[in-house]
């Protein structure tokens, strides 16, 4: 979802220094360079050990879930040409799910405020799944759940480290532009086997 169907990366930038600051305590560039490569329960556990936050890995969560939770349930445009997009793929009969790395309340209702939740069988999260992106774990889950191979499943993403996960499934792979990615922009090119400015580029009949 984030950075792919919505303008939401903006979010989560180094959100584990913030939110460690505001709490007072003095977060160094190495610490706040570990954080940002990790989902929100890996991160959590690094804060307990080492800031020794007395809080258990479920409040940390819950409380920096809080601070991004405005953006998502006000703020979160949809990247431009999305619901074209997916009026089409539904035109076709298309079944699509969402697999995220944002936890399920925030996903959902970011879906629903924008209108395109109701294009969407199912949301996987890693947060529920265990697992971040950097493997198929999330990815298998959600097309196991459409029931489809392969080689007939097209995996959208818009970050190195995602495609990464997305390639190790077996999946066809898009890449989709995204702000807060450009500074890997050659190596996601590499990688997927499209790559697109925006989803209004996207030709289906050529995929």
């Amino acid at each position: 979802m984030d950075g792919t169907l919505t303008e939401s990366m903006h979010l989560w930038v180094e959100i584990g220094r913030r939110y460690l600051e505001g709490l007072g305590y003095e977060v160094s560039a190495e610490q706040t360079e570990a954080m940002t490569h990790m989902l929100l329960e890996p991160m959590s556990l690094y804060m307990q050990v080492q800031f020794g936050l007395q809080k258990s890995q479920d409040q940390i969560i819950a409380e920096i879930n809080k601070i991004v939770e405005p953006g998502y349930f006000e703020e979160v445009p949809l990247k431009p040409f999305v619901r074209d997009f997916l009026e089409t793929l539904k035109a076709r009969g298309v079944k699509m799910v969402v697999a995220t790395a944002t936890d399920r309340h925030l996903t959902e209702a970011c879906l629903k405020r924008n209108g395109i939740d109701g294009y969407f069988e199912a949301v996987f999260t890693c947060g529920e799944e265990h697992c971040n992106k950097r493997t198929s774990h999330i990815y298998d889950v959600a097309r196991e759940y459409l029931g489809t191979a392969p080689e007939d499943t097209w995996i959208f993403e818009d970050t190195f480290v995602s495609l990464l996960g997305a390639k190790e499934s077996g999946c066809h792979t898009l890449a989709v532009h995204d702000t807060w990615a450009e500074h890997r922009t050659e190596e996601i090119r590499a990688l997927a086997e499209h790559y697109v400015e925006n989803m209004g580029e996207i030709d289906l009949d050529t995929l």
